[in-house]
């Protein structure tokens, strides 16, 4: 190894990283639960830092999304996330795919879009039909069932014309109608 020349200046260390830091994914990360969502650029604050580095020195840190970012992920992570369980909130990521940054916002407006977004996305937790149903019921409380079979017999009224036929693909044994029955209504 070559002397250090008098006047290099020694490698900057970085400083480790703290719980209430602000975060951003750095270019080219990938959402370690699927690796077709690409998460560079997402931004957030450090919630929790593993203590222990795993086998290879590397140290796991949870980040809680930030408002911005949680109104700008795209459908299908929170769909995902739904369906598989998982918390949308916070990632656990390694600290060598983050760089620290300034915040965006308060705390105060990421509760206030956590608690927003359950909403929005309450349908997609049963798959793709999930999709389709929020597009139809856009804009309205789930639990407001009212107005949630108001908008289905809206929607159901434009998009059907009777009489429809339809091919029977299953029915209960001893039933009316057979399987492979062809019906018009």
């Amino acid at each position: 190894m070559p002397a250090a020349k008098t006047g290099d200046k020694p490698p900057l260390k970085r400083k480790p990283m703290k719980i209430g830091d602000s975060v951003k994914v750095k270019d080219g990360i990938k959402d370690p639960d699927s690796e077709d969502i690409e998460i560079s650029g997402w931004q957030g604050r450090v919630v929790e830092i593993d203590k222990e580095p795993d086998h290879d020195g590397n140290i796991f840190v949870t980040i809680e999304w930030d408002s911005l970012t949680l109104e700008q992920i795209p459908a299908k992570f929170f769909q995902q996330s739904l369906i598989d369980g998982l918390d949308w909130k916070t990632m656990d990521l390694y600290e060598s795919e983050l760089n620290k940054t300034s915040p965006r916002d308060k705390k105060d407006d990421v509760n206030m879009t956590q608690d927003l977004l359950p909403e929005k996305y309450y349908w997609f937790s049963i798959g793709e039909e999930g999709g389709r149903i929020s597009n139809v019921l856009a804009g309205l409380n789930p639990k407001d069932e009212m107005k949630c079979f108001q908008a289905w017999d809206k929607y159901l009224e434009q998009e059907l014309s009777f009489p429809i036929q339809a091919i029977v693909s299953e029915s209960a044994d001893n039933w009316i109608i057979k399987r492979g029955d062809v019906r018009f209504k």
